[in-house]
């Protein structure tokens, strides 16, 4: 899973400062939520990879941490030549996996360049480096995007 997205969206029902589900969904794809919307099998943090996450709770960095979580940060996507950015696109089109699921939310977007959101966060991508992001990820997964 490619998670796009200005927000980790990590939080444990305990742990979340808002209340949001919007903020634990992810974390509940992982397998941490209640009963009733926890997955009937749950999403393993190694085939993860966080996209522009630039607003983050401590408990979603500390989770992040601790389950080894691959994450380029917005100001580490601005310059996807760079070999930091490279080398987990690499990584993750190098996987197992024969399918990738991108999640996008449009709060990786600079609220400068795009402000219709609900949860703004500054210092996100323009739409020319999202565009680029998609677009590397497309020819890296020729076939494989879900």
């Amino acid at each position: 899973v490619a998670y796009i997205d200005a927000h980790a969206d990590l939080n444990a029902e305990w742990e979340t400062p808002s209340g949001h589900f919007h903020g634990m969904s992810l974390r509940a794809m992982l397998g941490t939520a209640p009963k009733d919307l926890a997955p009937a099998v749950a999403l393993e943090a190694s085939r993860l990879v966080l996209l522009g996450a630039r607003d983050l709770d401590p408990a979603e960095q500390k989770f992040i941490e601790e389950n080894e979580v691959q994450m380029l940060r917005s100001s580490e996507l601005k310059d996807l030549g760079s070999e930091t950015a490279a080398q987990v696109l690499e990584r993750v089109a190098c996987s197992e996996a024969s399918l990738l699921h991108i999640h996008l939310d449009l709060d990786v977007l600079d609220p400068e360049e795009f402000p219709h959101v609900n949860v703004p966060s500054p210092g996100g991508l323009s739409v020319m480096q999202l565009r680029q992001l998609l677009r590397s990820i497309s020819l890296q997964f020729q076939g494989r995007l879900c």
